[in-house]
């Protein structure tokens, strides 16, 4: 008696299915779960490991800091705990949307502001110690709208950064 092609290939799907639920994938386990922030509309954009099996996380308040939406920075251990938390920015509106952790255990925040520059928006970058503490910043941009979205750390101890800008280019 012949088997049709088409129960052949039932046969095999039935088999490969039986094999795939059969399989231990290792099921995820949670570790920690929490929520940070304050009252009002926070928002987490990116996340950095601390090089002590901690997180470095940037983003933006409106619950705490000086104006509207200002940067938010926070810092937790390796179960979640908060060691501490900073904002940055003025009296108008300042948006965190990347983290990277520097050579020198500090790090570096890129994102945007209203409050200073040089136009509308600007590029904000921002380099704190490790503990939160402000070393310097920096506003690029033109008349128009720019923002950062991505920083890294360059091997010679600078940065480049990637964003979007409505002051330059072809329009």
């Amino acid at each position: 008696m012949a088997i049709s092609a088409r129960w052949k290939a039932t046969l095999i799907a039935v088999a490969l299915l039986s094999i795939m639920l059969s399989l231990d994938v290792g099921a995820q386990t949670l570790l920690w779960s929490t929520n940070y922030g304050g009252w009002l509309k926070d928002e987490g954009s990116a996340v950095c490991p601390t090089g002590d099996g901690g997180y470095a996380a940037a983003g933006s308040t409106y619950s705490f800091g000086e104006g509207d939406f200002d940067i938010y920075f926070l810092r937790v251990n390796a179960d979640g705990d908060t060691l501490r938390t900073k904002t940055f920015g003025g009296t108008l509106t300042e948006y965190g949307h990347d983290i990277c952790r520097t050579f020198d255990g500090g790090f570096v925040i890129v994102g945007s502001t209203t409050s200073s520059g040089a136009g509308k928006e600007d590029v904000y970058l921002l380099k704190i110690d490790e503990f939160g503490s402000k070393l310097w910043s920096r506003t690029y941009g033109g008349a128009a709208n720019d923002e950062g979205w991505s920083v890294r750390q360059t091997p010679d101890s600078g940065f480049v950064v990637c964003g979007t800008t409505e002051s330059y280019g072809a329009g």
